[in-house]
């Protein structure tokens, strides 16, 4: 099968995207509050943990997801935590993940497989992330 998601193309992962939002957010250069989606994100992300363990992943394996998921989904909710969100903070969650959905069709990526391969914890995959590689990395998880 060929591969949807790659180390080379960081841009094909939603999480990345949703945290340059924030960061966009926190500078004031955007006025739309990504807090719903860091909500979403983050009870993707315990799903998926879900599935590592019933994958039966190494526990260094989840433990790096986890504190890269900390870093990128966790802390940025907490700051956001106390800001309001409006009705136009939803509609720009739906502009940007449809943006994002229209990048992966434009760049050939099959959305079903893509999502298949996303939530299917893979040794090759996670780890090729920088935050991801650079954790492991830390953990002594080759």
């Amino acid at each position: 099968m060929d591969k949807q998601i790659t180390n080379k193309r960081p841009d094909y992962i939603l999480s990345y995207w949703i945290l340059i939002w924030f960061l966009l957010y926190i500078t004031k250069i955007v006025p739309y509050n990504p807090k719903p989606i860091f909500t979403f994100a983050i009870c993707f992300a315990i799903f998926q943990i879900i599935i590592m363990i019933g994958y039966n992943k190494s526990f260094k394996y989840i433990l790096a997801f986890i504190l890269a998921n900390i870093m990128i989904k966790v802390l940025p909710f907490y700051f956001l935590y106390n800001t309001k969100v409006v009705k136009q903070d939803y509609y720009a969650i739906g502009l940007v993940v449809f943006v994002y959905l229209a990048w992966l069709k434009m760049n050939n990526r099959n959305i079903y497989k893509f999502f298949m391969e996303y939530i299917t914890p893979s040794d090759s995959g996670r780890k090729s992330f920088l935050i991801t590689r650079t954790i492991n990395k830390l953990l002594g998880e080759q």
